[in-house]
């Protein structure tokens, strides 16, 4: 993201055009871990069914192509991720070192991505140190070698993403660390659980019913053929076992930064999604062979137009997110904000339309703080105050004030509706005509009702637009 925005800015450009380009860049990343699953499915073992199948459960996920379309450092992580378990299969296979070490140089990328990258460590410690025990406990002068490199090379991967890290290092970890302490506990309230027990529902938000089902599915039937592999009571072969076991083992080593915190939306699952997908197609492939051994042909056609049911519907899930994109009803908005008083004051709440430039006299973010985590605070430095609701408006002048809906939604909330309760019952008021401002114009947009119903963070808010009346 800084590359892009050196060279952005380097020729000229504006933000818009930075936003554009990194927006892009990051479609193409997705693009490029589709590519790499396949591959990978491939490397496995897969056939070229098996690792087509692979990358359309990527494509039909939902959770990718949505956050694809922003430059988030999502897709990074994801790439990163993909690239690590790439090399530590390639290691296993071929116990070429350099194929280890450029997993722990991945993992430093991915921790720079994001934090919960971080993580990703106790991959290759888990493939040097326990599924090659018995060579580590032979050679320990040799793994201690490996391991030291290893982590070098993770914290120079880390310093290449992050250079201040390198450069500036207790400006930047004195900084860091707190909000680490804090990652855990963002978001918390009365009610919330830890991921153990409250990432299911979000993971099945980030990737559908279908998917969600079919992982879980998969996940099971893995964990039961490793067990009865182990005791003999199955046929499975040893690459085949241990790419599984480095797959669900990477699936839980990712996982648990969120099993132990309250912090678990959706687009925190994007790296779950390669693993899966790579489980799903392999055991897909298994199955194949063994229905064939048994001399049981209608299995599979069974499986396959489940698998084709599923995914078209999946599909039909991402034409939806699409529609929502297309048809954001922040855009008619915009364009109506062009109709209204020139040289005014006008508000706007966290998700608004663009606003047309030069056409008011004054634009600001209309000011509400929402507490994230215990002992969080109100800012009190700002020329402003937060908080005010109604008695805030008429004290700044405001002649339009414009909501969305991810906005005052929140305030259905009682746990946020109580540690704000000014602002809550503006809102409350608002949105029934108690205050006095007018509602001048509402702009929503609803899929139809023959495509499958979604909803995603950041997209096609309902909007209001209001007029003070003084």
């Amino acid at each position: 993201m800084f590359g892009i925005g050196k060279v952005v800015f380097g020729l000229g450009y504006s933000r818009t055009e930075f936003i554009i380009a990194s927006r892009v860049f990051s479609a193409l990343l997705a693009g490029v871990a589709v590519v790499f699953v396949y591959s990978l499915a491939r490397k496995l073992g897969g056939s070229i069914l098996a690792a087509t199948l692979a990358g359309f459960l990527m494509i039909a996920s939902g959770v990718i192509p949505y956050n694809a379309r922003f430059g988030h450092n999502d897709m990074y992580l994801l790439l990163f991720v993909i690239l690590c378990i790439y090399s530590i299969i390639n290691y296993h296979s071929s116990k070429n070192r350099l194929w280890l070490y450029t997993s722990f140089y991945c993992v430093g990328l991915a921790a720079s991505s994001k934090y919960t990258g971080g993580s990703l460590i106790l991959l290759p410690l888990f493939v040097l140190l326990v599924l090659n025990w018995s060579s580590a406990r032979t050679e320990p002068l040799a793994s201690a070698e490996k391991l030291f490199i290893g982590a070098s090379l993770a914290f120079i991967g880390y310093a290449t993403g992050t250079p201040k890290a390198l450069f500036w290092a207790s400006h930047y970890f004195k900084r860091v660390l707190p909000a680490l302490g804090r990652y855990p506990v963002y978001g918390l309230q009365p009610d919330s659980l830890i991921g153990l027990f409250g990432q299911w529902q979000s993971f099945k938000d980030a990737v559908g019913g279908f998917e969600y089902y079919l992982f879980l599915i998969t996940l099971i039937v893995w964990i039961l053929l490793l067990v009865l592999s182990w005791s003999g009571r199955n046929q499975l072969s040893e690459p085949k076992r241990t790419y599984a076991l480095i797959l669900i083992a990477t699936l839980v080593i990712f996982d648990l930064p969120f099993m132990i915190s309250v912090n678990y939306i959706p687009r925190y699952f994007i790296p779950f999604v390669p693993l899966l997908s790579l489980l799903t197609a392999m055991l897909v492939d298994h199955l194949e062979k063994k229905s064939f051994d048994i001399q049981k042909r209608y299995v599979m056609p069974v499986i396959y137009l489940t698998l084709a049911a599923g995914l078209t519907y999946s599909l039909l899930r991402v034409v939806s997110t699409n529609l929502l994109f297309v048809n954001d009803s922040r855009a008619p908005a915009s364009e109506y904000l062009h109709t209204l008083r020139p040289d005014t004051t006008i508000e706007y709440t966290l998700y608004p339309p663009i606003l047309p430039q030069g056409h008011f006299a004054r634009t600001r973010n209309y000011p509400i703080f929402l507490l994230k985590y215990p002992g969080d605070t109100v800012p009190q430095d700002k020329p402003y105050e937060y908080n005010t609701g109604e008695e805030g408006l008429m004290a700044r002048g405001v002649d339009y004030l414009v909501v969305d809906s991810f906005t005052y939604r929140r305030f259905s909330n009682e746990y946020i509706c109580n540690s704000n309760p000014v602002e809550c019952e503006f809102f409350t008021k608002l949105l029934t005509g108690e205050t006095s401002l007018h509602l001048l114009k509402k702009f929503e947009y609803h899929l139809p009702l023959y495509m499958p119903y979604v909803t995603v963070a950041a997209v096609n808010p309902d909007i209001r637009v209001y007029e003070l009346i003084h």
